[in-house]
């Protein structure tokens, strides 16, 4: 496939062949899956790398790829709402709002139990018990 963003293709597949659309940006739940736009079924679909990639055909007609590219983008959209994309949290820009905020230091505790109640100096003890 090309390393463009998109790639225009037809999936091979008897009965349910359909010309189809790789956008290289868009990443599937599992990496042993590949996301294609499927014109036939109008929407996004997961598929088995393995299995698809010995189906897959380069697509040279300028119209179906230009009827694929306008219905694309609203696909997209919902594939995204269904399927949101996992961004590692090390990889996560901080917020605009943290990003602004001072350090603000922790509060440390004690390795004494702040419930304890302090009595001051007043116990005694006795000792006569040893």
């Amino acid at each position: 496939m090309n390393t463009e963003q998109f790639w225009f293709g037809y999936l091979d597949a008897g009965a349910k062949s359909s010309p189809v659309l790789r956008d290289n940006n868009l990443k599937s739940s599992s990496p042993d899956n590949i996301c294609l736009f499927n014109l036939q079924k109008n929407q996004i679909v997961e598929y088995k790398a393995e299995i698809v990639s010995q189906r897959l055909r380069e697509l040279n007609d300028g119209n179906t790829i230009a009827e694929m590219a306008s219905k694309y983008e609203l696909a997209k959209q919902s594939y995204l709402i269904k399927h949101p994309p996992h961004i590692p949290q090390e990889t996560q820009a901080p917020s605009t709002q943290a990003a602004n905020d001072p350090i603000k230091p922790t509060k440390r505790r004690s390795a004494v139990n702040d419930d304890l109640i302090d009595f001051g100096d007043d116990i005694r003890w006795n000792d006569d018990d040893e």
